[in-house]
């Protein structure tokens, strides 16, 4: 959490009038997990056995085709996971804004949600916010 500890710092150094009140981490989640496999395909040569003579022979001469290989996408055959940090802040309402599009144009993969603003007295406000990052390590820190 090292990484987001820098961010959250750097914005706020690049912010002048917004402050941090809170900064907590959130235990990983998983945001996505890939299907279970198919079934394996059932056997055939019980089926075989059942037939009678003729539709037999014609059943043991075939061979059956195989399908196709499904080939899925790689990100698609891991499971990934959501890591995460709520903060609040205080400022004023220009100065979150400005704070939040800072946080926006940041060039690595960060993402925000769950943004809540609360006026107190005016015209100071607070805002509360989840900022994550998706990784397919279970306990991967935020980049």
């Amino acid at each position: 959490m090292q990484q987001v500890g820098s961010l959250v710092r750097s914005l706020l150094a690049e912010t002048p009038g917004v402050s941090l009140v809170s900064f907590r981490t959130i235990p990983a989640q998983v945001f996505y997990s890939p299907p279970p496999p198919p079934p394996p395909p059932k056997a055939t040569e019980k089926a075989v056995e059942n037939l009678s003579g003729a539709a037999k022979l014609l059943a043991l001469e075939r061979k059956p085709e195989a399908p196709p290989p499904v080939v899925k996408p790689v990100a698609l055959q891991k499971t990934i996971y959501k890591h995460g940090v709520e903060i609040t802040v205080r400022g004023n309402y220009p100065q979150l804004v400005s704070y939040m599009e800072k946080l926006q144009k940041y060039p690595k993969r960060v993402f925000w949600s769950e943004a809540k603003v609360t006026a107190q007295s005016y015209p100071v406000s607070v805002l509360r916010i989840v900022i994550f990052t998706l990784s397919d390590q279970a306990l991967a820190s935020l980049e």
